[in-house]
């Protein structure tokens, strides 16, 4: 039998009340209807004998700190919530509201946002382009930033998106909006059209960051070029080059740069890039390392972190084609493989590395409403957490309505985009069950002060890693622990360094677990006290566990 049918078949077991493999025990579990668990919850000690064969030991070394710059497990969130929408699709005050609460419950540290040069673009009369910073469409993203800011949120901004939109109007198909360095018709000057974009930049700075006192760290240079994309322009009249979406990506982080610079800005934000997306060939022509120091020997005095996405990655010669991807999958060591390459390579630069987009499988949009689909993407996070990756940003955090389209199809269903943790509002009020899950990392690996990672191994289809910070001057440890096999299973979990104080357990189980309106977060389900260098349990299949000396 596959993974899939057997990880199927046992769900069903689990919900008809059996478990186990081999000795069936008869078992019920009682969940409050909100999802929450009793507001003490029961303290014990779970024992497993040393020769027991089903025990697994998963070892921390938390005796000396493995990463010192953990930025979190971030997700993107356009801010649309406020944007009029010609369609009269518009989100009631009501849902607004919830979906803010549910951002603050979530407790995450940063979201990514697209922000589009049409939001205060008025007109353009040859080279002079005036905008409005004022217009309406910018008054709905100040809104959107200031439930930001009240939600302590931090932003990263993309300035742009798809690398086209530099060359042609017709390749802005994000949002419909009129951008101001292509006008069709006109004779559209290379360098021109870099220096308008540029210029846009420094002015978003001045009026939104400077002037309207905006805490905005991160731009985001475009989004997943592409070698293979090519674009002719006129670097004079009557004189036309061809560049590939590479070029011009660096050309415009190096007009950025060099803008900024000029001004006296540049220490105003940080550039991120190349945001180059890997695909199932891996690499277009080139190795992994080849690839990646093409951008380093190109961009590295010009950008602040270097961020790469990948959706399903497969181990070299495999010949596994994205369809062919499974939730089911245990892939924590290939993650580790590739993580640990971009680490290494990108080390050298001295600057971070984000992971700054992904999702899993070749059909997301279904297989994000599977029950085990929250345990594939936790298995990302604790790779990315134990190789040294400074931060995760998930695609993406609701799926929501793009104002300007109605379009159906790839990841859009009338203009709504359905990637997410949870359906936009527009929808339905009811989270996936990949909410609850992906949650628990943003809430216990999130970004905090003064985080330090501590590797851990785990073994067998479960891995784990750990998360100390600071907060009110106390220090707090979260172990984070993912059970991708399809078997409850006990584990032990070894500290190098004693805890020293009580841990509570809280606990996604994928069978057990009942989205609804109220989408409540999950509570502490057990205590464990006064932690020394072990701890035992016994965890669902499928489940992401937190062990943290937090009590909420």
């Amino acid at each position: 039998m596959t993974k899939k049918i057997i990880a199927l078949v046992l769900a069903l077991v689990m919900v008809l009340g059996v478990a186990g493999c081999g000795k069936y025990v008869e078992t019920k579990v009682e969940v409050p209807a909100d999802n929450s668990a009793a507001k003490d919850p029961v303290y014990e000690t779970q024992t497993f004998t040393e020769s027991d064969p089903e025990v697994l030991n998963l070892n921390v070394e938390n005796n000396k700190v493995f990463n010192s710059k953990w930025n979190g497990v971030n997700a993107i969130n356009q801010g649309f919530m406020f944007l009029p929408d010609e369609y009269g699709r518009n989100y009631s005050d009501a849902q607004i509201e919830e979906e803010l609460k549910r951002m603050d419950d979530m407790d995450v540290g940063m979201v990514r946002s697209y922000m589009d040069a049409g939001f205060a673009f008025k007109e353009r009369n040859g080279d002079q382009v005036i905008y409005d910073w004022d217009s309406e469409r910018m008054q709905a993203f100040y809104k959107w930033l200031d439930a930001m800011e009240e939600r302590d949120i931090e932003v990263a901004v993309n300035m742009g998106w798809g690398i086209g939109s530099i060359a042609n109007a017709t390749t802005q198909d994000h949002l419909k909006y009129t951008i101001p360095w292509y006008i069709s018709g006109q004779l559209n000057i290379y360098s021109d059209m870099l220096d308008m974009y540029s210029d846009w930049v420094k002015l978003f700075i001045e009026e939104v960051i400077i002037k309207r006192g905006y805490d905005i760290e991160y731009f985001v240079m475009f989004t997943e070029p592409y070698h293979f994309n090519e674009y002719t322009f006129y670097v004079a009249p009557g004189k036309k080059e061809t560049k590939n979406a590479w070029e011009v990506t660096v050309d415009v982080i190096q007009a950025t740069d060099k803008k900024l610079k000029d001004e006296g800005l540049r220490d105003m934000v940080k550039l991120t890039g190349p945001q180059y997306g890997l695909s199932k060939d891996f690499y277009e022509g080139e190795t992994l390392e080849e690839e990646i120091n093409w951008w380093i020997s190109r961009i590295d005095d010009y950008i602040d972190v270097y961020t790469f996405h990948w959706y399903i990655p497969t181990w070299p010669g495999s010949g596994t084609i994205n369809s062919a991807a499974s939730v089911y999958d245990d892939n924590y060591d290939l993650w580790v493989y590739y993580f640990e390459e971009f680490v290494r390579i990108i080390s050298k630069t001295g600057k971070p590395f984000w992971f700054d987009e992904w999702m899993y499988g070749g059909n997301a949009i279904e297989n994000q409403k599977t029950d085990f689909y929250a345990q594939q993407i936790a298995q990302t996070v604790i790779a990315a957490m134990n190789s040294g990756v400074n931060s995760c940003i998930y695609w993406q955090m609701f799926e929501i309505v793009w104002p300007t389209r109605t379009d159906t199809g790839g990841e859009f269903k009338e203009g709504i985009h359905i990637l997410g943790t949870a359906p936009s509002l527009y929808t339905s009020a009811i989270p996936y069950k990949l909410f609850y899950g992906y949650s628990l990392l943003t809430r216990f690996a999130g970004e905090f002060s003064n985080n330090k990672i501590y590797y851990a191994e785990g073994e067998n289809g479960v891995c784990l890693s750990m998360v100390e910070y600071e907060k009110d001057g106390k220090k707090y440890q979260n172990v984070i622990v993912v059970n991708s096999t399809s078997m409850e299973q006990k584990i032990s979990i070894n500290f190098k360094k004693s805890i020293g104080k009580n841990m509570y357990r809280y606990c996604f189980d994928p069978v057990t677990i009942k989205p609804n309106t109220s989408a409540e977060m999950i509570d502490a389900d057990k205590g464990f006290k006064n932690v020394d260098k072990v701890l035992q349990d016994t965890i669902p299949a499928g489940s992401i566990t937190v062990y943290s000396t937090v009590k909420e």
